[in-house]
């Protein structure tokens, strides 16, 4: 890892989503550590993740499995990340368009000098679900032969973290000079979405049955990550529904402006 801000590998993190196997988990564990990444976060697994028959596949990166913790959404494993990637061999018509790993690396690169990145990666034999690709920025699709395109879960981890290690190692970091500003994390999108929807349910044609709502509610959802507001253009975003909620607030009461520190 000569030359290798090491800022830019502990900013990167990578997520099982609903995994299988157990041996599997530790196999991932192992294929980071060799890349120099140790930030892993496991979701709903459907077994207990840590096991012997991990425990042998993480053989060298015990470390990094035992440090691993398990949560029960995907919105707890991407919290406090500012761009989310999911590797997938599926092909779909909404959405970002699926890239490249090799491509994808460079781009990885330079979101990752601005915040944390999550690479997620799905259960083994179904890969990643509609409403987890759904919170997705970008697609990743690591180029396979034509007879058969699923790559086992470690070995996908393993291409992914290679591809950034040769991108980052001879990365020089941009440092922060103040004038950019820091991107919104997965849950201070969240945050703002879920205040859109609770405004749009008081309206008499809102009906959360609907099942135009759900897809109305995640194409909205990609539009806005797609967007990759910063913190303060977010912040502008809730000052305007405060003050679309002007009416229901007691007269004389200061409307916060976009700008002011409250209006969130």
């Amino acid at each position: 890892m000569t030359g290798a801000p090491r800022e830019l590998f502990d900013r990167v993190r990578i997520v099982l989503c609903r995994p299988s196997h157990p041996g599997n988990i530790g196999a991932v564990a192992r294929a980071m550590k060799v890349m120099a990444f140790d930030d892993l976060v496991i979701v709903g697994p459907r077994r207990p993740p840590k096991d012997e028959e991990a425990e042998a596949r993480a053989v060298g990166a015990m470390d990094v499995l035992e440090r691993a913790p398990v949560v029960e959404t995907l919105a707890e494993a991407i919290a406090d990340c500012a761009y989310v990637v999911g590797f997938t061999a599926r092909d779909r018509h909404v959405g970002p368009p699926t890239t490249d790993v090799a491509e994808a690396a460079g781009v990885i690169l330079e979101r990752v000098q601005e915040g944390r990145v999550a690479l997620l990666f799905g259960n083994e034999r179904t890969g990643l679900e509609n409403d987890e690709l759904n919170t997705c920025h970008a697609r990743v699709r690591i180029p396979t032969g034509e007879t058969l395109a699923s790559l086992n879960l470690a070995a996908a981890v393993q291409v992914a973290c290679y591809e950034l290690h040769k991108t980052f190692r001879d990365a020089e970091p941009t440092g922060d000079d103040g004038r950019v500003e820091a991107p919104a994390t997965s849950a201070e999108i969240d945050a703002f979405l879920a205040r859109v929807w609770e405004r749009s349910a008081q309206h008499r044609r809102y009906n959360a049955t609907d099942k135009r709502i759900a897809h109305l509610k995640s194409r909205f959802r990609m539009l806005v990550s797609r967007a990759r507001p910063t913190k303060q253009e977010l912040k502008a975003a809730h000052g305007v529904l405060t003050w679309l909620d002007f009416d229901q607030v007691a007269p004389g009461t200061p409307i916060p402006g976009p700008n002011e520190p409250d209006d969130c």
